[in-house]
């Protein structure tokens, strides 16, 4: 029986000491891998877009003319009303001048992209400048504005009706991107007439109004997306929602409100995602300035989220006066994008209409006192992520860049290294930012460790067999 005990006893302190050096083995790796966390890239984690409304169209979802500027979003815009009605962060990129081809054109830009991934809910009311913008060429609007009876042609009947077809098309093209970015539901607008009974292109404008909104409701069966009748809530009210007295085709702010009742009525029928609420720091938005870059050369400045941008276009660079929208994002869902140790301090995308793409390239400048000097500059590629652009000038507060098509540009600076070369943490400090201090050495440590460990429960095992051959005799 002592035999057994003492060999029962030597077992349980050889187990000791091999026990303990194990468990120091197992957490050798997580020490030294720990130890030195700096050394190691940190991987970015998938963003949250926890965005809100996020309106694309024309004029109407700009709110033109509701302040003479006219270079931001006007705030009593129906996209602003609804998310105030309903606590959603709005992005509201609606371009005067837009057709549903400049649309679409955009869809293809990441800053259109990222916004769109961004919704609660997507709107769209485009296609009024389809049918306004033909008219116009055709000179049908100068006879209706001079008083003249208005004659359609067959040649220019048939040219609506391509044009009818066309957005069709664009349309359909349009939501197939939208559903491709992002689960949100997509709500359309039909075309309100914005010409009284009695006017001179009342008549004429009737036939394809309701053509281009027929077209429309089959968009929206096709693709299982409701349909908003601006069309009914305008017709008849012509002269209090539509700004007819200033000899304007445009809401007034009755007119947007009306506009935004409809489509409050059909958020109530919708399951919107979860997301982030107006005032929340969380709420993705993106800011929109725009205005018309002439054949002749101009310049124009405007406010732009936090600063402020400006646009030339030198003489030539364009075919016809209309309109660039630029464009910022909050900085929320950029950081994945920047390089592994550097911080996404701006974003501007810049996006020209489809038929009006430069010749010649574009200035864009803009002015935030969150840009440092010798920041970088990047073209976010749909292909090859971000790509350098050496053409660009920074200095502090301020980048300035040449395009000549559509683009999204990511302006980053370097992280100010936490700790310089030179100098080496005092004792057991941790760097700062970082998650500890790395020697290079623990590895060599954590032996040293797992040897005495051995030699000490080797020591308990002689000290317990001594012990016992005492008490045996």
């Amino acid at each position: 029986m002592k035999k057994n005990a003492r060999e029962q006893w030597r077992g349980r302190a050889w187990l000791a000491g091999v026990g303990a050096a194990a468990v120091l083995t197992m957490l050798a790796p997580t020490a030294w891998a720990a130890g030195n966390a700096n050394s190691t890239n940190s991987t970015q984690s998938g963003v949250s877009y926890p965005g809100g409304l996020v309106a694309l169209g024309d004029s109407i979802t700009f709110g033109y003319n509701l302040n003479p500027a006219n270079l931001n979003p006007d705030a009593q815009a129906f996209p602003y009303l609804v998310g105030q009605a309903d606590n959603l962060p709005v992005t509201d990129l609606g371009v005067p001048s837009w057709t549903s081809g400049d649309l679409l054109t955009a869809l293809s830009s990441p800053n259109f992209q990222r916004a769109i991934r961004s919704a609660r809910v997507v709107t769209i009311d485009i296609g009024s400048n389809d049918l306004l913008g033909l008219a116009g060429r055709l000179g049908l609007l100068q006879e209706a504005l001079s008083g003249s009876a208005v004659t359609i042609t067959p040649a220019e009947q048939l040219q609506f009706q391509q044009a009818i077809v066309q957005m069709s098309s664009n349309l359909t093209k349009t939501v197939a991107a939208i559903q491709a970015e992002t689960n949100a539901p997509v709500v359309l607008y039909n075309l309100y007439d914005p010409f009284p009974a009695g006017s001179p292109l009342s008549a004429a404008g009737q036939e394809f109004i309701t053509a281009a909104n027929q077209a429309i409701a089959q968009v929206g069966t096709a693709t299982g997306v409701p349909v908003l009748d601006a069309y009914s809530a305008f017709n008849g009210k012509q002269t209090t929602l539509v700004r007819v007295a200033e000899g304007d085709v445009h809401p007034t702010v009755a007119g947007q409100e009306v506009l935004a009742t409809l489509l409050e009525q059909e958020l109530t029928k919708l399951t919107l995602p979860m997301g982030a609420a107006a005032g929340s720091a969380n709420a993705v938005t993106t800011n929109l300035a725009t205005n018309p870059a002439s054949p002749s050369g101009n310049s124009w400045t405007t406010k732009l989220g936090s600063g402020e941008v400006t646009v030339t276009a030198p003489a030539g660079a364009v075919a016809y006066s209309d309109n660039v929208a630029v464009t910022e994002e909050s900085l929320t869902a950029l950081q994945s994008l920047a390089p592994t140790g550097d911080k996404v301090v701006s974003e501007i995308g810049v996006d020209f209409p489809q038929l009006d793409m430069p010749t010649k390239a574009v200035t864009v400048t803009y002015v935030d006192s969150s840009i440092p000097a010798g920041a970088q500059v990047y073209e976010l590629s749909a292909t090859k992520g971000l790509v350098a652009v050496p053409g660009a000038t920074v200095k502090s507060g301020q980048v300035s860049l040449s395009v000549i098509g559509n683009a999204d540009f990511i302006v980053v600076a370097n992280k100010t290294p936490v700790t310089p070369p030179s100098k080496k943490p005092v004792g057991n400090q941790p760097i700062p930012g970082g998650t500890a201090v790395s020697t290079g050495f623990a590895w060599l440590t954590n032996l040293i460790a797992g040897v005495l460990t051995v030699a000490f429960g080797f020591l308990i095992m002689q000290n317990a067999r001594r012990r016992q051959q005492e008490a045996d005799k």
